[in-house]
């Protein structure tokens, strides 16, 4: 136990202590799944069902950010992933914070390239990760190692456009889709002296 003598002076002073209950009531519980996957433009409700749950219903207020609606389940159409934070307030005035994550899921064909001497170049780029449902369509199919991988590899007799097309499936069952293209073009191998 602490005593004066162990600091080697006499006490200034001790302090008192005090209970204050605040209130006795809890805050909204805010109920999102994350995250929610869709396509550049394509619609997607965001929340949970329900989005919000405890605390002191009714839910007074729905305040979302980067310009969605303010009720539970907000419509949102983002062109780039994007996280939408939601503050929701109670009959009480209790307050709790949550976000929700949109994926936007779109194709990448990756850049243009050309093949020297018949070898084989990689195009695409790598699927994103912890995103299930996607879907992958190359064509045409000729001169592709594959044509439903996110990369194939492309050894094309002559230039050739590859239109990769990328089908989603959204949060909540339905399907996007996006597009893009690369173009790989073979080119002649350089001479070899005979020396």
């Amino acid at each position: 136990a602490f005593s004066p003598a162990d600091c080697g002076a006499s006490v200034i002073h001790t302090s008192e202590v005090a209970a204050v209950t605040v209130n006795a009531l809890n805050a909204p519980t805010i109920n999102i799944i994350n995250p929610y996957v869709t396509c550049p433009g394509s619609p997607i409700s965001i929340g949970g069902s329900p989005t919000v749950s405890g605390g002191n219903p009714p839910y007074v207020s729905y305040e979302w950010d980067n310009g969605a609606n303010p009720v539970a389940n907000p419509v949102v159409s983002p062109t780039n992933s994007s996280l939408y934070t939601l503050i929701v307030t109670d009959a009480a005035g209790c307050k709790n914070i949550g976000q929700a994550l949109v994926a936007v899921i779109t194709a990448n064909a990756g850049a243009d390239k050309n093949n020297c001497a018949n070898e084989p170049v990689l195009i695409g780029t790598p699927a994103p990760p912890g995103i299930s449902g996607l879907n992958y369509d190359w064509q045409p199919a000729i001169g592709l190692s594959a044509n439903n991988v996110p990369q194939p590899f492309a050894n094309p007799a002559a230039a050739t456009n590859y239109i990769l097309t990328l089908t989603a499936t959204k949060s909540g069952g339905s399907t996007c889709i996006s597009t893009d293209t690369v173009r790989i073009a073979p080119i002649t191998p350089p001479v070899t002296a005979n020396f």
